[in-house]
C-alpha cells in the first residue's frame, strides 16, 4: 500500500467503481486517486437491478465491503462522479447523495470518506446480506464480467473482532 496524504480527501466505493468490476468510470480513480485498501462501511447494500445502492444503518453488524481511495484532485473527480452517480446539483430527482461518513480499513484504521448513498425509497429491492457487491455478482452470475475466478471474502479475513 502506498503512503497516504492526510490533506487528500478519501472516497469509499462499493459497486461499479471498484477495481474488479472493470467499469470505464474506474479509470478516473486510476488517474486521479491513490488506492488505500479495502474497508468496511456501516450500512445495508441493495441490488437495484444493474447496480447496487447503499443506505446507512444503525446496526453495527450491517457492513458494506468496498475500496478506499485518496483523491488527488478531489473537486474534479467528485464533479465527474457526481454526474455519473446522478447527484449533481442540476438533477431534479437524484438517486444518490454524496456525504462524508466513517469507514474502516482492514487494518482497523478509521477515517472520514465520501460515499454515494442511495436516497430513494427501498421497494422490493434485494438485500445483499454480506454487503459485498462483487461477491454477490460472482455468485449470481458465475461467468460474469469480473476478471477473477474467486474473489476473497473480506469479512472472513478481518475476523469476528472487526
Amino acid at each position: 500500500m502506498q503512503t497516504s496524504r492526510t490533506d487528500w480527501p478519501c472516497l469509499f466505493v462499493y459497486g461499479s467503481l471498484r477495481r474488479n468490476y472493470r467499469h470505464t468510470m474506474h479509470d478516473i480513480l486510476e488517474e486521479y486517486a491513490r488506492y488505500q485498501g479495502e474497508g468496511i462501511f456501516q450500512g445495508k447494500l441493495y441490488d437495484l437491478g444493474s447496480y447496487p445502492g447503499a443506505i446507512l444503518s444503525s446496526d453495527s453488524s450491517d457492513r458494506i465491503v468496498g475500496e478506499i481511495y485518496q483523491l488527488r484532485q478531489a473537486d474534479k473527480v467528485l464533479r465527474l462522479l457526481d454526474r455519473y452517480e446522478g447527484c449533481h446539483p442540476q438533477s431534479p430527482d437524484p438517486e444518490y447523495v454524496r456525504q462524508q461518513s466513517l469507514v474502516t480499513l482492514y487494518d482497523g484504521k478509521s477515517l472520514l470518506a465520501w460515499i454515494y448513498l442511495y436516497c430513494r425509497a427501498i421497494h422490493n429491492q434485494v438485500l445483499i446480506p454480506h454487503g459485498d457487491y462483487l461477491r454477490y455478482l460472482e455468485r449470481a452470475i458465475p461467468s460474469s464480467r469480473l476478471g477473477t475466478e474467486s474473489l476473497p471474502d473480506p469479512l472472513r479475513q478481518v475476523g469476528e473482532n472487526f
